[in-house]
């Protein structure tokens, strides 16, 4: 029986394929999307915290990130 990956250990093993997809100019709203959506997963404790309580910097990131993730959905409709 395989043995159970720590989530850190899973972060490792997705690391070369985050930092390929990253490293690929976005030329088009979807291509944009994907990145957010990969920004949206690395910083994913952002979402668990509630706006009031983030420092400016933070809350700018999450709004954009969401701001590309709207733009996305309401292009592929």
């Amino acid at each position: 029986m395989e043995a159970e990956l720590h989530p850190d250990h899973m972060w490792t093993e997705i690391d070369p394929v985050i930092n390929a997809i990253m490293g690929i100019p976005a030329t088009t709203v979807a291509g944009l999307a994907v990145k957010a959506r990969f920004a949206k997963l690395i910083a994913s404790p952002l979402w668990d915290e509630a706006p009031k309580d983030m420092d400016a910097d933070t809350h700018a990131l999450r709004r954009v990130v969401e701001a590309v993730l709207e733009a996305a959905n309401r292009q592929a409709a």
